[in-house]
């Protein structure tokens, strides 16, 4: 749980040089997400917190976005991931490298098949987004607190750059 008195004076002081609210709040929920999904996350995952500035606390989901066999391409028996095709960088979520026109590979971590998504929510439809609620975990440790303060950091940066 997060001390409101702390960020809501910290909020202020954003303000008052000119980074409203919702631009330093989407910074720490981006941030917290990053440390999450480094300190508990899959390859793969995308994940989202979302802070509750009434309580003080945080939740996390994850996202899978619904697809069939005209949005991904199913791998064939045998074919492996290489890692190399894969484009990492610390803030961003992988990506796989795409020659023009081919489709993405299915990542269970990221994708739900539509027959699936069916099955919890009437009506889904393909390029929908599936929300998972995801189990909350108190121990973030040094290492989140370090990647969240330098997301943020990036944040207000971008922000002030873009003033």
């Amino acid at each position: 749980m997060i001390d409101l008195k702390t960020i809501n004076a910290v909020l202020g002081e954003f303000e008052d040089r000119g980074i409203n609210r919702e631009t330093m709040v989407e910074a720490i929920e981006s941030a917290m997400a990053t440390a999450y999904k480094r300190e508990y996350g899959k390859r793969g995952q995308v994940i989202h917190a979302k802070l509750d500035l009434n309580t003080g606390t945080i939740s996390f989901e994850q996202i899978k976005t619904i697809a069939d066999e005209t949005t991904v391409r199913f791998p064939k028996p045998g074919e492996e991931v290489h890692e190399e095709h894969l484009h990492m960088h610390p803030f961003h979520n992988e990506e796989e490298q795409l020659a023009e026109g081919e489709l993405p590979r299915f990542d269970s971590e990221k994708h739900i098949l539509l027959a699936d998504a069916k099955l919890m929510k009437r009506g889904a439809t393909v390029g929908e987004q599936i929300v998972f609620p995801l189990e909350p975990q108190d121990d973030f440790g040094r290492i989140a607190a370090q990647t969240a303060k330098q997301v943020v950091i990036q944040k207000v940066r971008e922000a002030e750059n873009s003033q």
